[in-house]
C-alpha cells in the first residue's frame, strides 16, 4: 500500500512536469473552444506518463 502511495504521487508529479513543457502542446488555433484546447494539451503528456509506467513495471511482473 506504501508503493502505490509513493508511485501515485511520483506519477502525478511527472505529469505535472511533462505537461508544463510548450513542444508537447497541440495547437488548434484560435477558434476552438478552451475545454476543447485543454483536453488536446493533456493528450501526449498523459501517453508518455502511462507508456513510462507501463514499461517500468511491465518488467517488474
Amino acid at each position: 500500500m506504501f508503493a502505490g502511495i509513493i508511485i501515485g504521487l511520483v506519477g502525478t508529479e511527472l505529469f505535472i512536469w511533462v505537461s508544463n513543457i510548450k513542444q508537447l502542446r497541440v495547437n488548434l488555433g484560435d477558434q476552438a473552444p478552451p475545454a476543447v484546447d485543454n483536453s488536446f494539451n493533456v493528450l501526449i503528456p498523459v501517453i508518455l506518463v502511462l507508456s513510462f509506467f507501463c514499461i517500468n513495471f511491465n518488467d517488474l511482473v
